[in-house]
């Protein structure tokens, strides 16, 4: 989670914060979008293509939040040192192989 509720204040007291993290979330999040573009658009079959021709537009939005969610919950405790972008197309790449 990338925020902690305060209900001290009661329900319109909530205040996000704690919001560390969620730009490596959105980065992740954008990555993965980027991927699955390029595969939608590849000739090649993959599971972005096979769940898009399933599940349409709605199944992609999912996908890509499933993913950014399990790289991201698998790397929660990483610290990168510049190689991060090639450890999620690793990911990437193995979460789009048709097996």
């Amino acid at each position: 989670m990338y925020y902690k509720e305060d209900w001290s204040g009661g329900l319109l007291g909530m205040v996000l914060k704690d919001l560390e993290g969620f730009d490596d979330y959105l980065e992740t999040y954008f990555e993965i979008v980027g991927g699955i573009f390029y595969a939608m658009n590849s000739q090649e079959p993959s599971v972005v293509r096979l769940r898009y021709e399933e599940q349409g537009r709605g199944g992609m939005y999912n996908l890509a939040k499933e993913w950014a969610d399990e790289f991201h919950s698998l790397h929660s405790d990483t610290k990168w040192d510049g190689d991060w972008i090639e450890v999620l197309e690793e990911f990437f790449n193995s979460k789009n192989e048709l097996k």
